[in-house]
């Protein structure tokens, strides 16, 4: 997901083509607190494109690929915000199962640990917060306590589902 920014300096000068990956369509799903930051985000860009534009060294070089950059920023910025999908904690019923917004104990080789499954936006690893598109998250959407999840990769990765709660 995100915006590749390529230079194209067959031109003799340095241009950027923009191209999406995101789909138009795809869900982003975000905390409140993490749609409050997707929105600061976006009007932060926003303030620092204008500068960029009224800044009189605007036609150097370097400037000028920072603008593109900070365009390409707003776009897939934009774009998260139209297509994000806020988390919301699931009926009493389904809190066993495991969607966006659970914390789950997982076991693996011995060792236990708490993840919190969020929106790609939202991911941090090192906090225990993954992204319901990284392996992991999405190998355990779906699943309950008990259950027992496999990541086929190089080395294969086998979880135990301990525990799900919904904060």
């Amino acid at each position: 997901m995100g915006i590749v920014v390529c230079p194209m300096a067959r031109f003799g000068k340095a241009f950027f083509r923009q191209a999406t990956i995101m789909l138009k369509s795809k869900k982003v799903f975000v905390t409140k607190k993490g749609l409050i930051n997707l929105r600061q985000q976006y009007e932060q860009l926003k303030q620092i494109k204008l500068a960029k534009i009224r800044s009189e060294f605007f036609q150097t070089r370097a400037v000028d690929e920072e603008y593109f950059t900070i365009e390409a920023k707003l776009t897939q910025t934009r774009e998260m915000l139209q297509n994000s999908q806020l988390i919301k904690k699931p009926s009493y019923k389904q809190q066993g199962t495991i969607e966006c917004g659970a914390m789950v104990l997982l076991e693996s080789n011995r060792e236990e640990s708490w993840v919190k499954i969020v929106g790609s936006p939202e991911a941090d690893p090192s906090s225990g917060w993954i992204s319901n598109e990284s392996p992991v998250g999405f190998a355990i959407l779906g699943h309950k306590a008990g259950d027992v999840v496999v990541i086929p990769s190089p080395i294969s990765a086998e979880y135990k589902i301990k525990a799900v709660k919904y904060l």
